[in-house]
């Protein structure tokens, strides 16, 4: 596999400030790991997240998350900690992501029943003459979380891409896959399952404290 040019992009927006997050969720089985060499860029995450339900005595769930973001084994992470809420009502998240430390990371990382470790890899849209503006976000799972940049993953990845919403048609997938789940409210009972077991068993990683 070829050397990719690595990104060191964390959240998009890590200003304080309130975004609206508005994204498609595909999940797929790739046919060759080697379209990954297709990627415009890549960086690895390491995040941890504590989750709060809405009930009667609140207004929104919430979703507080810390991300660390590596490029390479020579450069220093970068964490982002970041909030989303969303109401019954609402079909997106609010998202606030503000830069944080290392110690922040950790109490997460103790706190947190599962969090996600993984390998992103960017695939920009482009027409015929210039770029859309999209991307799509390839997320690959390593065998051995604690050694990912082997680059060993799981069958499994996970596809995103923000500002297209419900209704609206899709680009081309970036890459061959074998197998496609969209995921969104429109999934039968049946999808809905599958894709609960695969979180459980493909993306989501136990509490790293807690099994050692």
């Amino acid at each position: 596999m070829k050397t990719l040019q690595r990104a060191f992009a964390t959240e998009e927006h890590s200003d304080g400030n309130k975004h609206k997050e508005v994204e498609r969720e595909i999940i797929v089985r790739l046919i060759d790991i080697s379209e990954l060499d297709k990627a415009e860029k890549s960086e690895f995450h390491e995040q941890w997240e504590i989750k709060a339900p809405q009930t009667e005595n609140n207004v929104t769930s919430v979703r507080s998350r810390i991300r660390k973001t590596t490029v390479s084994l020579t450069e220093a992470p970068v964490y982002v900690h970041t909030t989303k809420t969303k109401s019954e009502s609402q079909s997106y998240n609010d998202e606030v992501s503000i830069p944080t430390t290392e110690p922040h990371f950790k109490q997460y990382q103790a706190g947190a029943e599962t969090g996600m470790i993984k390998e992103r890899f960017f695939f920009p849209v482009n027409t015929e003459q210039e770029s859309s503006g999209l991307i799509w976000e390839l997320d690959m799972y390593p065998i051995d979380p604690d050694n990912p940049f082997e680059r060993k993953y799981k069958q499994w990845a996970r596809l995103e891409i923000e500002n297209v919403e419900e209704g609206m048609a899709l680009p081309d997938l970036p890459i061959a896959v074998d197998e496609v789940i969209i995921v969104g409210p429109d999934n039968t009972p049946e999808e809905k399952e599958k894709i609960d077991f695969i979180f459980k068993n493909e993306f989501l990683y136990p509490n790293r404290f807690k099994t050692k």
